[in-house]
């Protein structure tokens, strides 16, 4: 009896310590999960092939079948990466994998996060925040982790990362933080990648030129948060205005989501542009803002532009017959799982375009009567995508206004996005992403998969962000 016992709590600690990026999945799962979500994707996402070929996506997903069949089956941990991989290919921001509940609930029970924030500026890895006990210090470089060189590190997790069309230069800001990705994507695909113990040894070079090497505790998702306090997830936090003198002002928006604690915008933006008259200049920096809602981007140009607008002049969904997959998909747009064709007109190659009177992107929009005509300055970067390059793609029509900045993310000739469709794997748990329109933005041209070059190119350097110096915003004053 004592022998039984003692064999119980043996298999119990096991079972509890075990991580469940462990997780066995046999073949017949994995190749399940797969076949799901590859037929999903080929039925319902409107720019599956947009900058992918076919038979590579078809090879890819094979791939993942053709390996857990050599291995007998596949960790969940490598599932996930696996199907992020394949993901990636797409070129769609919106099209990536969330981890599965498992996963989540132990990025803030066992610590896999690097003890900081950062920055690469001039290709260097710095330091922006760290934890108090840490001792770093912003503007540290760090040069190595557990004696693996940090550039190799990134460049590891990059293939993993989503960006639209052919945007790559976005991908270093997600690498370093993302809630999309529930941190960094050196921590998020690192934990399953690396399997890192809670100590960390870290290689750096201080401010002052000397080089150290110390362990430090690694940290929860939580914890890593909490590094950035500051940061808005929300519209109604996000607008900030403020006169640098009597003749110029800066409007900045750090993000357009407005689904978790909304606002008419109107109530935010009147009295702001009550305030402007069109011999002064207004700087709008939108260089934190991913994008987010609809209504607060259309909102903005109805205060920016001149002349009646419209975002898009289409958008199209793929397919109207979502019953093949719709046991296993949710969204928060309940509609959007049984599409009325009365509000669709058919096109040629099978897919369908809504009626131009159903969606406010591709209804003209007359400016407001206290629309601003003056100057306009617009600050970019490359932490734009989505909504916001959106935004970026109609102002590029509008007179008296130059970009300053960096090379933007994002798809000047629309994205796909609007509502998504989350589909659950069901032996995983692993839930992917697909969004369900795609945009055709109404600009005259565009570079095919690429986002907004500025007019005056300017960046970030090391010395600027060690002493918390802005020189995109200076040169936005001195223009």
């Amino acid at each position: 009896m004592k022998i039984l016992l003692l064999l119980i709590i043996t298999t119990t600690t096991i079972a509890a310590t075990e991580h469940p990026r462990e997780q066995w999945l046999d073949v017949a799962a994995v190749v399940e999960d797969i076949k799901l979500a590859q037929g999903a994707y080929e039925h319902i996402h409107p720019g599956y092939t947009r900058y992918a070929n076919k038979n590579s996506l078809d090879n890819a997903w094979q791939n993942i079948i053709n390996v857990a069949t050599k291995h007998n089956g596949m960790t969940l941990a490598d599932l996930y990466l696996n199907i992020s991989e394949t993901l990636a290919l797409v070129r769609c921001d919106h099209t990536k994998a969330e981890l599965p509940k498992a996963l989540r609930d132990a990025r803030n029970s066992i610590p896999v996060y690097l003890p900081v924030l950062w920055h690469q500026v001039e290709g260097q890895v710095l330091v922006a925040a760290a934890t108090e006990t840490s001792g770093l210090k912003r503007g540290d470089v760090i040069l190595k982790v557990d004696d693996k060189d940090i550039h190799e590190l990134i460049e590891q997790v990059k293939k993993y990362i989503p960006v639209d069309g052919f945007t790559d230069h976005s991908k270093i800001n997600l690498v370093a933080a993302s809630a999309e990705h529930q941190g960094g994507a050196l921590d998020h695909f690192g934990a399953l990648l690396w399997q890192p113990k809670a100590q960390v040894k870290m290689t750096y070079r201080t401010v002052n030129g000397t080089v150290n090497e110390k362990v430090f505790s690694r940290i929860t998702y939580d914890q890593w948060r909490a590094l950035n306090p500051s940061r808005v997830r929300n519209f109604i936090d996000a607008v900030d205005f403020k006169w640098i003198n009597t003749d110029t002002a800066v409007l900045k928006i750090d993000t357009f989501v407005n689904y978790r604690n909304p606002i008419n915008p109107d109530k935010l933006y009147k009295p702001l542009f009550k305030a402007l008259n069109e011999t002064q200049t207004l700087i709008l920096d939108l260089r934190e803002n991913g994008g987010g809602s609809n209504e607060p981007p259309l909102r903005l140009l109805a205060y920016l532009m001149p002349e009646k607008f419209r975002q898009a002049k289409d958008v199209q969904v793929k397919t109207l017959n979502l019953n093949p997959f719709k046991k296993h998909l949710r969204t928060w747009e309940k509609s959007a799982l049984n599409p009325k064709a009365s509000r669709f007109i058919p096109n040629p190659n099978g897919s369908y375009s809504f009626k131009p009177n159903i969606l406010d992107d591709t209804q003209w929009i007359k400016p407001n009567r206290n629309r601003f005509n003056g100057k306009l300055l617009v600050l970019t970067s490359n932490n734009n995508s989505s909504g916001s390059t959106n935004l970026l793609s109609v102002l590029k029509n509008r007179p008296n206004t130059t970009f300053i900045g960096e090379p933007t993310g994002g798809s000047v000739e629309g994205p796909t996005a609007g509502v998504i469709f989350f589909l659950k794997l069901p032996n995983s748990g692993i839930t992917a992403r697909i969004p369900a329109f795609r945009y055709y933005n109404d600009v005259s041209e565009f570079q095919l998969g690429k986002g907004i070059t500025p007019d005056l190119e300017v960046s970030l350097s090391k010395d600027a962000f060690i002493a918390a110096q802005d020189p995109i915003l200076d040169a936005a004053l001195k223009f």
